[in-house]
């Protein structure tokens, strides 16, 4: 199966690389080339820029992937250009959105898939969820293929506390689940 991810050197990707390769996907990498993060060496990395459109089909040229994954899209303007470019490039387009799109606080427990998606506390979360929208409004109106995976908060190391995160975030009522996750292995179990 070939591969791109979009960026793949972050906290997760990297992790999700790294087990890609080891699985045996032909995995590519659309980044600019600045991680001091180790990539794969059987990884293909295509240097280009997912900001700037003419940078990132220059480092794609003709190539097509039965499955591309954006780890770094963050407001509606990220979706929009990656449609744009992918349209017509893969057979499924993954988003990683973010757990804390859910209803903040929700209205019950537990949350599920099914849990709606409002966040009045963080405009990360907001973003997150303009950028699910609009990859709804893609496939209703053209069949983009897209899934969505929303990863819960996942910390490398185990240094944050509650209270800092409600500091952080602005939500005072939150009781946030920390999970400790080390950073080779296990963000990638939950998407096989």
């Amino acid at each position: 199966m070939k591969v791109l991810f979009i960026g793949g050197t972050g906290v997760i990707s990297s992790a999700c690389s790294a087990l890609a390769v080891e699985r045996g996907l032909d995995l590519y990498l659309l980044n600019r080339g600045e991680s001091k993060r180790g990539i794969p060496s059987a990884a293909k990395v295509l240097k280009g820029d997912i900001r700037d459109p003419e940078s990132a089909r220059s480092a794609l040229g003709d190539l097509h992937f039965d499955v591309i994954v954006d780890w770094i899209a963050f407001t509606p303007d990220h979706i929009e250009a990656d449609i744009e470019l992918f349209r017509d490039r893969t057979d499924q387009f993954i988003f990683i959105s973010s757990a804390s799109a859910y209803q903040t606080p929700p209205a019950r427990l537990p949350v599920t898939e099914s849990t709606i998606l409002d966040n009045p506390y963080w405009q990360y979360s907001r973003d997150k969820i303009a950028c699910e929208e609009r990859l709804v409004r893609a496939y209703r109106e053209e069949k983009f293929p897209f899934t969505v995976v929303r990863p819960s908060r996942v910390i490398p190391w185990l240094r944050t506390s509650a209270t800092a995160f409600r500091k952080t975030s602005g939500n005072t009522t939150a009781d946030p689940q920390f999970r400790y996750t080390p950073p080779a292995r296990r963000p990638t179990d939950a998407v096989k």
